[in-house]
Formats: C-alpha cells, sequence, structure tokens
C-alpha cells in the first residue's frame, strides 16, 4: 500500500536544503570509480525524510533539520555533491514503508533491528548506542533487566527496545505510549516507575534541558536488549549511490567524527549512572569484603577519633561507594601507616583509600584517576620570613613524614637535603614548635587542621613547593578489575556531592605568609598609625600628668602665702585655666590628627579595595587571586580600624550623642543579624531567636545595632563551623525602672573567668583570642560606651551550665527615658 503524503492529518514540507551542484571534484575522482561518479552526475535530487523528534541524533530546531545523523548525511551529501530534498512530517515506521515504496530515497537514521528488509541497502553502522534505564533520581539504581520485573514501565510503540522487550518480557507491566515526550511525561507524573531509552536521547534530555527530577538509573547490557545501531539505507534498487556513501563514509577521519560527537553527543559524557559489565557484577559479587589501607593520623583527609572509628574526606567517599558498588570496606583502626603499607604491599590488605601516585608505589599498586589536590606547603616558626623556593633549604632540617609521597618526592629531586622522617604530621610540627627542626613539609589541607586543633600557635605556612597530593584510590596490582570499578563509582558521584564533601572538610581558616609587596604596605601602613595613636595618647597623658603637677606645687605654694591670699587664688586659677585650656586644645588636635588620619589614609585604601576587587573578579590565576584576596581581606580590617578608632576617640571627647526614639529592639536584632549574614555563611553558623518577642523602649537604634554587631562578629569569628548562636531578649524590672534586656550565647571558644571584666578595655583581648583571627580589641571598648551613653550596662559571662564552651554577653538600657536623657 503507498502512502499519500497530501491528506491533512500529514504535513508534507519539500524543501530543498542541499541543492550542490558543484561537488568536491578531486575527492570523487580519488575514492569513487568512474561509474559512480558518471551515476551521480545524472541523479536526480534525493527525497530524504527527516525524524524530528529524537535529539539529539535527528529533530527539527527553528524550522532547520538538526542533529548528528544530520550533520553527518549533509557532510557525506557536500563531498559527493548531491543534490536533496527534504521531507518532513513522517514518523519512522511511515519513512520505512515510503522507501519500500519508492516515495523516498534514503533514510539516515536507519535501525537494522528487525526481520531482513531487502527493499534497503544499508550501510556499517555510523551511530550505536546502548539502552539505558530513566526514572525519577529517588528511584532505585537499575544493575539488571530483571530489577524491573515488578516496576512499571513506559514504552514507546515500535521502537526497537519496546518490541525487544515485548518479545523477552512478555510478564513485565508495560504502558504504550505513542512518542518520547509522552514516556517522559509518564514519568514526571508517576504514571510510571521507569523509561527505557537510547543514552544518546536520555542523556541529552537530561543535560540540555536541565531536567532535575529524572536520572539514568542504569545501562542494560548488550546480551539482554541489544544495542540501538543506526545506519544509512538507500533503496535497493541504487547500489551505485550505496557503494558511493559507504567510500565517503570511510574515508571520513577521525577528526570528522570527533568534531561532529563533540558537537551533539559530548552532553552525554556527563552521565552520572554507574553502569558496570556483566564480568563487572561477577566480580563484586565474588567480593563483597574489601580490606583498607587507611592513615589513622592524617586528619582531615582520614583519622581514627576519639571513639576510635575512622572519620575525614575519603571516608565520606567510602561510604557513598559501599552503596554504590553493595559491597563492604573493612578498615582496621590498629595499624600505623607504615605498617598497613606493608601488609599492602604483600596483599594481606587490598586497597588503599588516598594516596598519591609515585613511581615506588607503581611497583605494587594500580591508581584511579585524582579524586583530590591538595598543595604542598612548607611551615616554619613564625619568626622565620617568607621562604621563596626548596633550593632556601639546603642547610635546614628537614622534617617530612615517613612513608609518604612528599617523602619520596623530596628525597629524589633533593638528595643533598638534611631530612627528618617523623611518625606524623602532629610530630613533625611539634619538632617546628620546639626548634627540632627548622620547617615542616606537608600538604597544606592536613597540616593546617593539626596547627588548628593543637593550638599550635607559633607555626605558620611561610612557603609554597612546586608538589601537590594529588590523591587516588589504589588497588593492588593483581585487581585490574577493581581500579575500573572504582573508577567507574567514582565518576557517577555528582559534581555537587564532591563539592559538598570538599567544603565540609576545608572549612578551616589560615592565614599565610605571601611575598607581596603590596600586602606589607599595607601593614606598615597599619602599624604607623597604631603606633601614632599610642604615641600621641601616651604624650596627652604626660601633658596632663605634667599639668596636674604643676598645679598641685602651685596649689602648695599659695597657701603657704596666706598673707597675698587674693593674688595667690587668681594666680592658681589662671594657672588651672591655662592648664585646661591646654590639655582641651591638645584634645582637640588628636581628634583632628585622627580625622585628617583617616582622610588620607582612607583615599589609598579605597583605590586597594576596589584594584584588589576587580582583580578578584576578572584574574583566572588561582594563586595571584589568593594575593589579591588577602590585600582585600587586610583592607577591609584596615578601613574598620580606622572606623573604630574615630569612634572611640568621638565617644572619649563627648562628640556622640544618642538620638533617643521609641524603637522596637527585635527589629534592631533582625537588623544586626542580616549584617553579618555573609560571615554566617561562611561558617554554616544558625542564629537561634523568638521573633514574636516584641521589646519597645527609647533608644538610639542605629547605635544599638553597632553593639549588637560587634557582640555577633566577635561570636561568629570564634565559634566552630556548623554551631548554633542564640539570641535572647526579654524585659527586667528593678525597682520602679523598666530595663530592656538583650544576651548573646554563643559555642565558641570562650573567656577565661578573670578576664571576663578586661575584654571591655581598648586594645586589649582574651588570651584565648589573640591568635583565633586577629582583631583590634576596639569593637567591646566602642560597644561599652554606646550602652554607657544609653544609662544602661554591658557584661561578659561563662556559658551556661548546659554548654560545656562558649561565652554570653548581655547589655541592659532602659526602656523608657530618664531624667537623664
Amino acid at each position: 500500500m503507498k502512502i499519500n503524503f497530501y491528506p491533512a492529518f500529514i504535513l508534507l514540507q519539500v524543501l530543498f536544503v542541499s541543492m550542490l551542484s558543484h561537488a568536491d571534484t578531486s575527492f570523487r575522482e580519488s575514492v569513487l570509480t568512474a561509474e559512480e561518479i558518471s551515476y551521480l552526475e545524472e541523479m536526480p535530487p534525493l527525497r530524504v525524510p527527516i525524524i524530528s523528534n529524537q535529539p539529539p541524533l535527528s529533530f527539527i530546531e527553528n524550522s532547520t533539520r538538526s542533529g548528528y545523523l544530520n550533520d553527518l548525511f549533509e557532510l557525506v551529501s557536500e563531498r559527493l555533491g548531491l543534490k536533496v530534498i527534504q521531507v518532513n512530517g513522517l514518523s519512522y515506521s511511515e519513512s520505512l514503508q515510503a522507501i519500500k515504496n519508492l516515495e523516498v530515497d534514503l533514510l539516515n537514521d536507519y535501525s537494522s533491528y528487525g526481520p531482513e528488509r531487502n527493499f534497503v541497502m544499508e550501510t556499517r553502522p555510523v551511530h550505536t548506542s546502548p539502552f539505558v534505564v530513566v526514572g525519577q533520581v529517588t528511584n532505585k539504581n537499575i544493575r539488571e533487566i530483571n530489577d524491573l520485573a515488578d516496576k512499571r514501565l513506559v514504552l514507546v510503540k515500535g521502537f526497537q527496545q519496546t518490541r525487544s522487550i515485548q518479545d523477552k518480557y512478555p510478564e513485565f507491566s508495560i504502558l504504550l505510549v505513542d512518542n518520547i515526550d509522552e514516556a517522559y511525561k509518564a514519568l514526571r507524573s508517576n504514571d510510571a516507575d521507569y523509561y527505557i531509552d537510547n543514552a544518546s536521547h536520555a542523556g541529552y534530555f537530561i543535560t540540555k534541558y536541565l531536567v532535575s527530577d529524572l536520572s539514568i538509573k542504569g545501562e542494560l547490557s548488550k546480551r539482554e536488549l541489544g544495542e540501538l545501531s543506526l545506519h544509512f539505507a538507500v533503496r535497493s534498487d541504487y547500489p551505485l549511490l550505496h557503494s558511493a556513501i559507504q567510500k565517503t563514509l570511510d574515508s571520513l577521519t577521525t577528526t570528522d567524527y570527533e568534531s561532529l560527537r563533540s558537537k551533539w553527543l559530548a552532553m552525554n559524557t556527563d552521565n552520572k549512572a554507574l553502569i558496570l559489565t556483566d564480568n563487572e557484577k561477577n566480580w563484586l559479587s565474588q567480593h563483597k569484603k574489601i580490606r583498607l589501607l587507611v592513615d589513622p593520623s592524617w586528619a582531615p583527609i582520614e583519622y581514627v577519633d576519639n571513639d576510635g572509628l575512622f572519620k575525614g574526606l575519603s571516608i565520606d567517599y567510602l561510604e557513598k561507594l559501599e552503596a554504590l558498588l553493595g559491597i563492604e570496606f573493612v578498615l582496621p583502626t590498629d595499624l600505623s601507616w607504615s605498617e598497613g603499607v606493608d601488609k599492602f604491599k604483600r596483599k594481606e590488605l587490598d586497597m588503599a583509600s588516598s594516596v598519591s601516585k609515585t613511581a615506588e608505589r607503581e611497583k605494587y599498586s594500580l591508581f584511579t584517576e585524582p579524586y583530590i589536590s591538595i598543595p604542598i606547603g612548607i611551615f616554619a616558626r613564625q619568626d622565620v620570613s617568607y621562604i621563596g623556593s626548596l633550593e632556601a633549604l639546603k642547610d635546614k632540617k628537614v622534617a617530612v613524614s615517613k612513608g609518604y609521597a612528599v617523602e619520596e618526592w623530596l628525597k629524589r629531586d633533593y638528595p643533598e637535603f638534611t631530612f627528618h622522617p617523623v611518625a606524623s604530621p602532629r610530630d613533625g610540627l611539634q619538632q617546628v614548635s620546639d626548634g627540632d627542626v627548622d620547617v615542616y613539609i606537608g600538604n597544606i589541607m592536613t597540616t593546617t587542621y593539626y596547627i588548628g586543633k593543637y593550638e599550635i600557635s607559633n607555626i605558620h605556612l611561610s612557603g609554597e613547593t612546586p608538589y601537590k597530593n594529588n590523591q587516588r584510590m589504589a588497588v593492588r596490582n593483581d585487581w585490574p578489575e577493581f581500579r575500573i570499578i572504582l573508577q567507574k563509582a567514582l565518576n557517577s558521584i555528582p559534581e555537587e556531592e564532591h563539592s559538598k564533601i570538599y567544603s565540609q572538610w576545608m572549612g578551616i581558616r589560615f592565614e599565610r605568609a605571601v611575598d607581596y609587596q603590596l600586602v606589607w604596605w599595607i601593614a606598615s601602613v597599619a602599624t604607623i598609625v597604631l603606633f601614632l595613636v599610642f604615641y600621641w595618647n601616651r604624650k596627652l597623658e604626660r601633658e596632663v600628668t605634667s599639668r596636674t603637677h604643676k598645679l598641685a606645687k602651685s596649689e602648695e605654694k599659695y597657701r603657704q602665702l596666706a598673707d597675698n591670699l587674693e593674688k595667690q587664688v587668681a594666680l592658681r586659677t589662671a594657672q588651672f585655666e591655662e592648664a585646661k585650656n591646654t590639655a582641651e586644645l591638645a584634645n582637640k588636635e588628636k581628634s583632628r590628627f585622627l580625622a585628617n588620619m583617616s582622610h588620607e589614609l582612607r583615599t589609598p585604601m579605597h583605590a586597594i579595595l576596589s584594584f584588589s576587587n576587580l582583580g578578584i573578579k576578572h584574574i583566572k590565576d588561582d594563586k595571584v587571586k589568593s594575593y589579591l584576596e588577602k590585600i582585600h581581606l587586610s583592607g577591609d580590617r584596615l578601613t574598620t580600624l580606622l572606623d573604630n578608632l574615630l569612634d572611640l576617640s568621638k565617644l572619649e571627647a563627648g562628640k556622640l550623642t544618642p538620638e533617643f526614639k521609641e524603637n522596637n529592639l527585635t527589629t534592631v536584632a533582625l537588623t544586626s543579624i542580616d549584617e553579618v549574614s555573609s560571615l554566617l555563611s561562611d561558617k554554616n553558623i544558625t542564629i537561634k531567636m523568638d521573633e514574636n518577642t516584641s521589646l519597645t523602649g527609647y533608644f538610639d537604634s542605629k547605635l544599638i545595632t553597632q553593639v549588637l554587631v560587634n557582640i555577633l562578629s566577635n561570636a561568629i569569628k570564634f565559634s566552630p563551623n556548623d554551631s548554633t548562636i542564640e539570641i535572647v531578649l526579654h524585659r527586667n524590672s528593678l525597682e520602679t525602672d523598666k530595663l530592656l534586656s538583650l544576651s548573646v550565647i554563643d559555642e565558641g571558644i570562650g573567656i577565661p573567668s578573670n578576664e571576663l571584666g578586661d575584654v571591655f578595655d581598648s586594645f586589649v583581648q582574651s588570651s584565648k583570642t589573640r591568635s583565633k583571627g586577629g582583631g583590634t580589641g576596639l569593637g567591646l571598648p566602642i560597644s561599652k560606651e554606646i550602652i554607657e551613653l544609653h544609662h544602661g550596662k554591658i557584661w561578659a559571662e561563662s556559658p551556661p551550665k548546659n554548654r560545656k564552651t562558649g561565652a554570653v554577653f548581655t547589655f541592659i538600657i532602659p526602656a523608657k527615658p530618664t531624667s537623664k536623657h
């Protein structure tokens, strides 16, 4: 039966897409026979139907044919000089019938699956694709087709995979739909559990359209369901056209094919499904328990905690791999690293969870690709300046962890160095701290962790090396199958999961010396400003003391001169007024000096901050970018210092007068939380507060906000990641006065009880916080002055009994204006 192209239910658009009268003559002469060339020159335009809904292979986009198969056919047409008429509106089954009826001449997406068709001549495959199972992201992964026996399948009528399943697995529960769009709608509306698609389309659809609720849940083996194999196919009465097309396909270079694949099929390479072969699945079934080589003292990558359990970045990866592969990792906690390495060499252990690839380890190990990269740094005491290169350590005592990759690299590249192997990074740092060695060389992540954990305050990162711990997983060299399985499993972990694991264990902040002129310039300016402020205050103090002493002597002298009392009183008053005027003038000069200094420093500071911020946004080099980030951070700190100094000067001079209005303390608290939101986000800290508490009173909302921001900033700075800060608001009654009270309770490092009152003095910090992030010691003194201007009180306390760490800062202010106001 012939197909009539003209009824309304079939859209037939005839477009002359390719009328290439000028073929590549040199190509045809070098590849084709004279008979084939003559045949092509006399051939009329070819009628080619275009399948419109099979991205990325063949589809219509913006009224233009698109896709891998269409581009490939166009490339062949150009080489041969074929004239092509595009036929739209036919489904695949209708296209097959049309070529059988000689109503079209060529199919560029022909599948050879099914009964033999003697009305077409097909080329060798131009594209093959396995079949995959698609389902909602929460559905279980499918490892073999029998896993679908009790599931609801949706399949498209007439598709190869549909006919194969209907033939081989008639007992399956199947919902048949007319096209792919309906199949995916059935999945998303929960009318079916899984859909079987070819991998090319499934990967393209999910990636191209950012589908977040569906994912590829597994690949079905060729043995179970076959694979999609697509060809170019021409009418059986066009043998010379068939041979010409096949010769052209064979002549295309690898570059030609790769160019098309990268354009249309590259999206499929990001498939996160774990797809194992039958042999790999069988191997896993025979190796359910894997004995691990793990370092018990290499935090935060892997370590044994106080409860005797392994924790760390690599352990998080192992837990995901256990779930993906259905195996169990056995982690021995009673082995040191060197003992574990010896057992691994003897194949008494099967796998290492986190190692670097070295020449020595390659003798007995097979490695995955790196799953994390960590720079190696040089750590020295605080009194050691920046170390520009490893060559500077030639005459130094260098500590390295025994058996670690960096030891092998350093001994290979610097055999003349004096090395001191240590059992662990902590031992190496302790030797540097005690002065037994000059430096310790280790990866920045682990070493910084131990510096913070054991509060080794006299060591800093003082130099860089060309080495990196590109951490891999390694298996014994007689298990090549397991290395491939591990790599597939690691590849299947989504990028957001990698980022989550990395950020969780890299939440440790540290400072490092940088050989960068601008950073030192900023530090120098800050030092000069502080020195001038201290010098000026000391000078004023000496001046006042001197004047007061003179007044005392004058007063004694004039008491003895009773006979000339009026004259002496006048003289004493004049001298007192002179001293007072001198002190007031000196105070004004101090304020003028600070204001001028602030103005003079702010201009270059704004330039520094602007250019460093511009560099952070546009410079791609990670090293230079890190320098600019530190410059910007130092600039911010110096700007804050200038603001605090001016505020303190205004408060001491009585130039800051509160503006008392009726305000809501709860609203002020919410505003303050919003101002420190970026600091909270950086450390994943939560603030807990009852927002339904409404406390109104008469106070300066801007100044009280400044107080609360200072307190919250300190609480955030000295609190650990993922902790909670609590704000408690309440109204107190004291005799006849109504008081507003606010407390901030953190889980930080706390303040010694004998220092609770001192933290409100200018330029004073707790001994516990001096090495925990810097600061000027001005925030709390300014807060105290502001609260006292409100005729209130502020104090610090130890944490409540139900908390082991932290501190409590509380202030109270009158709810109503007092007579003092």
